[in-house]
Order: C-alpha cells, then sequence, then structure tokens
C-alpha cells in the first residue's frame, strides 16, 4: 500500500494505491465544499470543514505508510535472459552499488516452458533470488510464447516470434500460475505482456481486445494465487 498526496486551496488530490489498484479522487473545491461568497472567499463553516478533511486526508496518508512497504522510486530494465550466467551477480552488484531500487525483468514463457509441461526455471530462480538478496525489488513482465502454444514458425515471422499470442487461453493461464506460484513470496507486482500497442512485440498486430482477454486471464490467475 503506498499513499502519495497534494493538497492546494484549489484541488484536492488523494491517490490511494491498494494491492496494485490506484483509486483516484480528484475534486475542485467550489463542487467538493460549499459555493464561495460573493467576494471570492470561503464562508467561516466552509473554511473549518475544508480544514477538517485536508486534516483527515493527511492523517490517513501517515497512518497508513507507517505500516507499508515503501514503494520503488528508482529503478532499472533489465533482460536478464539474455545475460549470461556469470556476469549475473557482478551485473546485480553494480545495481545496488548504483542504489538501484527495482528491476523490471522478463520472466519470458519459451523460457520457462520450451516445451508442453516440461518446467525449467533454472535461469530465473538465479535472477529472481540474486535480486532478492540484494534487496532489490522485481517487476516481472509476463510475455514472451513458445512455438508450441501460438503455433508459429520462427522463420516466418518478421522480428520477435514469441510475441504471438497463445491459441489457447488455457496454456496461458497455466503459465501465469506457474510462475506467480513459484515466486508469489518473491515478487508484489507483475505486468503483463510488453509494448502490447505496437506491432514489434504483439504480433502479427496490435489485437486490443486479444490483449484484454490476455490481460483478464492473467489478472483472476494472479489473484486467485496471490489475492
Amino acid at each position: 500500500t503506498s499513499i502519495n498526496e497534494h493538497v492546494s486551496m484549489k484541488r484536492v488530490i488523494f491517490i490511494l494505491c491498494e494491492h496494485h489498484v490506484v483509486h483516484s479522487i480528484q475534486n475542485q473545491a467550489s463542487t467538493l465544499l460549499l459555493p464561495r461568497l460573493s467576494n471570492g472567499r470561503f464562508p467561516a463553516k466552509v473554511a473549518k470543514q475544508q480544514m477538517r478533511i485536508l486534516f483527515t486526508l493527511a492523517l490517513v496518508a501517515m497512518l497508513t505508510s507507517a505500516t507499508a512497504a515503501p514503494v520503488p522510486r528508482f529503478g532499472v530494465n533489465q533482460d536478464f535472459v539474455w545475460t549470461r550466467d556469470d556476469q549475473i551477480p557482478g551485473l546485480v552488484q553494480a545495481m545496488k552499488d548504483a542504489r538501484v531500487q527495482a528491476v523490471r525483468i522478463s520472466i519470458r514463457w519459451t523460457t520457462a516452458e520450451p516445451e508442453r509441461g516440461k518446467w525449467d526455471f533454472t535461469k530465473v530462480d538465479s535472477v529472481v533470488h540474486a535480486l532478492r538478496d540484494a534487496r532489490i525489488e522485481i517487476l516481472p513482465v509476463l510475455m514472451g510464447v513458445p512455438v508450441w502454444a501460438s503455433g508459429v514458425k520462427p522463420a516466418e515471422v518478421k522480428g520477435f516470434y514469441d510475441c504471438c499470442p497463445p491459441l489457447q487461453m488455457e496454456d496461458w493461464r497455466e503459465y501465469v500460475r506457474q510462475v506467480v506460484s513459484r515466486y508469489r513470496k518473491e515478487i508484489r507486482f507483475w505486468e503483463i505482456w510488453n509494448e502490447e500497442n505496437g506491432e514489434d512485440f504483439y504480433k502479427p498486430l496490435p489485437n486490443a481486445a486479444q490483449y484484454v482477454g490476455l490481460l483478464k486471464t492473467a489478472h483472476n490467475a494472479i489473484k486467485a494465487i496471490d489475492p
């Protein structure tokens, strides 16, 4: 849970992030409270009411932030799938030395299950454990569909062949289940796909309706395992 707030006489913005769901409340003073007087000032009762509201928001922010785990504010992107095993410790140490708080990594389906039913998390395990030992937060991207699940022929695909959606939603659901079940204690944030609005990473062309189906399926699978 994380709270950030900004208060001014013209606007009250209160953002509450709880379990990765963001609720935003934005109200103008003229509609939040009673109308102003003809001279532009607030009546005394309205001013007191406004102060009570602002004080309440500030109090909730302080109480919530006091017990919440801090949310990283400085991070980098590194696709460790392409990093040699012997380079991982040095790279993680360099991130730690640079005070990196979070790393966005890809947990590619094609790496975890290159053949149907044959799971291999060796590479991902080493990366996740190294980052957590360094106390670096992880934002994993669930993506990278293996050819057995997409049915495509790599030689016929221009660019990244693992960016084609799966033929069966149940296969995608099982991949999400496997990953989240394995890392639910080390990872608390999840990102579904990468740049799904561009043809480089969603082939053959971006498809909003199709992506929403993948997103909903992943969301339900994640929540069932890690509410």
